[in-house]
C-alpha cells in the first residue's frame, strides 16, 4: 500500500493532480500524442475548479496547443497545427509553469 503518491511528495494541489500526472506522462514518452490529445480535452472540457488565473491560463494555453495538435502533416500545413514533438515541448513548458506557479 502506498502512504503517498508521487504528486502529493511533491506537493502539488490534489485538484491539479490529474493534470499533472498525464502532461508527465506524455511528456516522458509513456503517453503518445494522440491519447494525450484525447485525455486532455476531456479533462479539461469537465474541470470546473474555478482555478487562479494565472494556473487558469496555462492550462487554457495547453488546451490551445493540445487543439492545435494533428498527427497529419498535411493538414498541419494546412492549418498552422503542430506536430507531436512540438505539442511534447509546449506540455513540458506547461508543467514548468504550473510547478513554477505554485
Amino acid at each position: 500500500m502506498v502512504d503517498e503518491y508521487w504528486w502529493e511528495v511533491e506537493g502539488w494541489p490534489s485538484d491539479l493532480a490529474p493534470y499533472v500526472i498525464m502532461v508527465r506522462a506524455f511528456v516522458e514518452g509513456r503517453l503518445a500524442a494522440t491519447e494525450f490529445e484525447n485525455l486532455y480535452l476531456a479533462v479539461f472540457k469537465r474541470d470546473s475548479i474555478e482555478r487562479p488565473t494565472e494556473v487558469f491560463r496555462i492550462l487554457d494555453r495547453l488546451f490551445a496547443d493540445v487543439d492545435a495538435y494533428h498527427p497529419d502533416a498535411t493538414v498541419r500545413e494546412e492549418t498552422d497545427g503542430i506536430d507531436e514533438e512540438e505539442l511534447r515541448t509546449r506540455a513540458a513548458e506547461a508543467l514548468n509553469d504550473l510547478l513554477e506557479s505554485r
